[in-house]
């Protein structure tokens, strides 16, 4: 692992909540087979309610990451997987907070991202499911907290190497800002406190809040507007990027049609849209993709609190 990466799991807010789940195991509900298996039916039901308004409007969107894991090596869920991601190219994203408002999904959920009437908290826009509620660990105050569809954009890529390296420095050093603008604007006293138990932590904490300090003259609401602009780039390129996937703007780049076009699939009993080469872009994003990881390699499920 080399230093830049070891540095960034120490100081990574997921490290300090792994941390504290470990340590107060009783202070925190452990979704259960059957909790995720319910949760599971919800967002395939919003999944759908999706669709029917994307098509409703022409728009087009397909399925990424865990959810094209999950159809290639299970034909569905992954077993133990909670949430369901999906992408819009740049034009359809843009189109679709405008449409939100006119379509019924407003009636039953609440749309939040950047440029968003009812603002943003977070980077990308989130389709939360009104009458749920998923408090996840050490949660944000000022998040919905709802259950929720992750709606990514796909931004083009400039073709010119210095370019896009350009636009991928500027592209994470707003990430870099968010993620201390958040923490000192929304990040809950349990948290902090948790932080300042080790020498790392309390050093996090204050990188953190310095970093903040400078930055949050300009609003949050702001800097995730600021963020969404500096993804864009108009001109059309032979690749494309999710600059809010988990490998951020350079590990997300691949040629636009392994996205693109998108094609219709059976996905648990419903039918949605699913990306051009999803074996290609599962050897990209994961490598050995086949592989299903030992149960201590996968991922917890605690929540503070669920309803669905």
């Amino acid at each position: 692992m080399s230093l830049v990466k070891k540095t960034m799991k120490i100081f990574s807010l997921d490290t300090v909540v792994y941390k504290y789940t470990q340590k107060n195991p009783d202070k925190f509900i452990t979704l259960k087979d059957e909790d995720i298996y319910a949760l599971q039916r919800c967002l395939l039901e919003m999944l759908l309610e999706l669709d029917n308004t994307c098509q409703m409007y022409n728009l087009e969107y397909a399925l990424i990451g865990g959810n094209v894991l999950g159809k290639i090596r299970h034909n569905g869920f992954i077993p133990w997987d909670d949430d369901v991601d999906v992408i819009m190219f740049r034009e359809d994203y843009d189109k679709f907070k405008k449409i939100f408002y006119k379509s019924k999904l407003c009636k039953k959920y609440v749309l939040r991202g950047p440029g968003c009437k009812d603002g943003a908290d977070y980077r990308c826009m989130k389709i939360y499911k009104k009458d749920t509620v998923m408090r996840p660990i050490l949660s944000k105050k000022n998040a919905e907290n709802k259950i929720f569809i992750d709606v990514m954009p796909v931004d083009n890529v400039p073709d010119s190497l210095l370019r896009r390296q350009f636009k991928a420095f500027h592209c994470n050093f707003l990430i870099a800002i968010l993620g201390c603008c958040e923490f000192r604007n929304n990040t809950n006293e349990l948290l902090k406190k948790e932080m300042k138990r080790t020498l790392v932590g309390k050093l996090n904490f204050l990188i953190r809040n310095l970093i903040a300090s400078v930055f949050l003259i300009v609003p949050l609401e702001k800097w995730y507007q600021k963020f969404d602009k500096a993804s864009i780039y108009l001109k059309k390129t032979k690749d494309v990027t999710i600059v809010n996937g988990k490998l951020l703007y350079m590990g997300e780049i691949a040629p636009i049609d392994m996205f693109y076009p998108f094609h219709r699939c059976e996905y648990e009993g419903i039918n949605t849209w699913i990306i051009n080469r999803p074996k290609d872009y599962l050897k990209h994003r994961y490598g050995k993709y086949e592989i299903i990881p030992h149960k201590e390699d996968r991922e917890s499920h605690c929540v503070e609190e669920l309803k669905i």
